[in-house]
């Protein structure tokens, strides 16, 4: 069942839930349950709170580099064969010494070292 179906089954199960007494509440969420697949506790939490609205769905954004950008990025990126920490060990030999997985840096300070 898509999440779509699902969300549909949950507005027209809710109401009726809330409405339900306790050993009615039991057989709609069984039923609900086999039909979604939820674990209990989540179906009751989804069947107790109000469905908040749905909105937009946000698509990633549409990329700024131009074409020359791109070019640029891809030549870079062959160059070092895809290897960031290697081209990083050779242009800054300072920065291959003091890696380790404790060591915190940025970028301002590991140029000033290198340069």
């Amino acid at each position: 069942m898509s999440f779509r179906a699902r969300r549909e089954l949950l507005s027209q199960v809710a109401p009726r839930y809330a409405e339900a007494r306790h050993g009615q509440k039991s057989v709609i969420l069984d039923e609900f349950l086999a039909s979604t697949g939820y674990a209990r506790k989540y179906a009751i939490r989804l069947l107790r709170r109000p469905l908040p609205p749905s909105g937009p769905i946000r698509r990633p954004r549409v990329p700024r580099y131009g074409p020359a950008v791109r070019e640029a990025l891809r030549i870079a990126w062959s160059a070092v064969n895809g290897s960031v920490r290697s081209a990083w060990s050779r242009s800054c030999p300072s920065w291959s010494q003091r890696w380790s997985g404790t060591v915190i840096w940025s970028s301002r300070t590991t140029f000033a070292r290198c340069s």
